[in-house]
């Protein structure tokens, strides 16, 4: 079945795990699997694995965007995803057209879509080194594995920088916080991300008195700042109350009572 993910927009500051994007896109956990073989990086190495909305988000809008400009070697474009997609190389098959050229046909990884592409000399060399049973069996993903000679793809260099050191106990948050309405979880975490974002994305396992005294630094500057780089009153006042609320929470979690001291210390005081 055809499956489009462009209307689909995920929460930037929430975390997401593998159950929660399957119910979002209506996908298999299988697809999941393959988005992170096709580059989504997940919150961290562990398992079960958890996603940052935000990259959730750039990682479905660079595959959208590179449909539209030239596709890589051994990349299909799929109809059915609207996007571009490498298709496991045991699924490639050559054939020629009514008109005598070379083409290939394939089976893309999300949707069983049928693809079809014309095959260029740069792709058939790819595809037939990956067919030899010496090569890993994903190598149509250049970033997955290098081709022969050991000439690879790099990872794409322009990514966003997502602080996600935090991200499981956000959402071991999140969980908590089952019973607020959307919008009240909305607003608790964009004063969470906005003090993880003032400490460059710093543990917050880690953190001490000189950190909050940083944050509360920087809200007087934005309460002093100009238009529109300010934060009204009001903003701040929230922004304190919801951070106030998450840290007498995370005091009472494993690995963070050691923080008390540091929690303890008012961010707008002083």
């Amino acid at each position: 079945m055809s499956k489009s993910y462009k209307g689909i927009r995920l929460k930037q500051h929430r975390v997401y795990s593998v159950e929660e994007l399957m119910s979002a896109y209506s996908v298999t956990a299988n697809t999941v699997s393959n988005w992170v073989g096709e580059g989504l990086q997940p919150s961290d190495g562990k398992r079960p694995y958890l996603f940052r909305g935000a990259a959730v988000g750039y990682f479905h809008k660079r595959k959208r965007l590179t449909v539209k400009n030239k596709l890589r070697p051994g990349q299909f474009q799929c109809r059915g995803c609207q996007t571009s997609v490498f298709p496991p190389v045991g699924t490639v098959v050559d054939y020629f057209a009514d008109n005598g050229r070379h083409m290939y046909s394939a089976i893309c990884p999300y949707c069983s879509t049928k693809l079809q592409k014309i095959s260029g000399e740069t792709d058939r060399d790819l595809v037939e080194d990956c067919r030899n049973p010496n090569t890993p069996t994903e190598c149509l993903h250049e970033e997955k594995a290098s081709v022969r000679g050991g000439i690879g793809i790099k990872a794409e260099n322009d990514a966003p920088n997502f602080h996600v050191e935090n991200d499981r106990i956000i959402h071991k948050w999140q969980t908590y916080a089952g019973g607020y309405s959307e919008k009240t979880v909305d607003k608790h975490l964009a004063a969470i991300r906005f003090f993880e974002r003032n400490l460059k994305g710093k543990s917050f396992a880690k953190l001490t008195a000189d950190d909050f005294a940083a944050v509360r630094d920087e809200l007087k500057r934005l309460s002093k700042a100009q238009a529109p780089y300010n934060l009204s009153a009001s903003t701040i006042k929230h922004y304190v109350s919801h951070l106030k609320a998450f840290f007498d929470w995370l005091l009472k979690q494993e690995g963070y009572r050691r923080c008390e001291q540091a929690c303890n210390f008012d961010p707008v005081a002083g």
